[in-house]
């Protein structure tokens, strides 16, 4: 079934497929409802009813929009293979990146909503096809799109004893 890759993510949280965490180092695992519970935005307003001179307070639940998590933070380790004398990779996992509009900032607030540790995650993948108007004869799944690196990056961040994004070198 072709979906979303968001949307198949929140599926496989839901029915336990998978665990996802609230660090890059996979230490801090979260519950599906605390990833539900950052999904929705709960807006208080007060109105006021002219007729009666009421004041009434009105909660409303604002599900965050998935076309809002427009990329994904990969993290992955590189390392030479001596035996093939070739540089190799290693997906570690991912997150999907979340776009919030807030009063006051010129730009968008950009964070990660969880972290997925793709080496347990790529069993599930599998078994989800890739949504691709390019190429009907070969058709992907989510894992190997991922394995074979069919996405294109930017590195923002290098391991290092400092903790520095690549912008503050």
């Amino acid at each position: 079934e072709e979906q979303p890759f968001f949307n198949i993510l929140k599926d496989m949280i839901q029915n336990g497929d998978i665990t996802v965490f609230g660090d890059e180092k996979f230490t801090t695992p979260l519950t599906y409802e605390e990833v539900e519970k950052q999904l929705v935005r709960v807006d208080t307003t007060t109105t006021f009813d002219p007729e009666t001179y009421e004041e009434k307070v009105v909660v409303t639940k604002n599900t965050k929009d998935w076309r809002n998590v427009f990329q994904f933070r990969v993290k992955e380790i590189w390392f030479f293979d001596k035996e093939a004398s070739i540089l190799k990779n290693r997906i570690l996992g991912f997150a999907p990146i979340f776009a919030e509009e807030v009063e006051g900032l010129d730009r968008p607030l950009v964070y990660p909503l969880f972290w997925v540790y793709y080496p347990e995650a790529r069993a599930p993948l599998s078994k989800f096809q890739v949504l691709s108007d390019d190429n009907d004869q070969a058709p992907m799944t989510w894992s190997d799109l991922l394995d074979n690196r069919y996405f294109s990056s930017i590195i923002y961040k290098r391991s290092n004893v400092l903790n520095y994004k690549v912008e503050d070198y």
